[in-house]
């Protein structure tokens, strides 16, 4: 059986149209580019790549990283740490939510969240 690819979470109601993202480290909307001020501010870069060849995955809140994600494999079930460099609203916090619950379905794992 195939996995199920996340689709990107999308907002209904009140601030529809908004999207979140889970973008893994070394994805091309982070490292492609030389000049990221549009989507990352400068002070944050330092969160995400972290130099020797790391990068972490960006939280990607309406086209702006607005945070960093890692993910751990425990026996059962897969830890996705998060730190948000801004504050989001309660909504495209429960967008975050289901981001990581696909990505639990998609790894077939239960998710725990550590926000810190």
């Amino acid at each position: 059986m195939k996995p199920k690819i996340p689709s990107p979470a999308r907002g209904e109601g009140q601030g529809e149209g908004e999207t979140v993202y889970l973008v893994p480290g070394f994805d091309e909307y982070f490292i492609a580019y030389t000049d990221r001020s549009e989507v990352l501010d400068k002070q944050y870069a330092k969160e995400l790549n972290q130099g020797g060849g790391m990068v972490n995955g960006a939280i990607v809140v309406n086209g702006k990283m607005c945070g960093g994600w890692r993910r751990t494999f425990e026996k059962k079930s897969v830890v996705i740490s998060i730190r948000l460099f801004e504050k989001i609203t309660p909504g495209q916090q429960e967008l975050l939510k289901k981001q990581t619950e696909a990505f639990g379905r998609f790894i077939n794992l239960p998710v725990v969240v550590k926000q810190s």
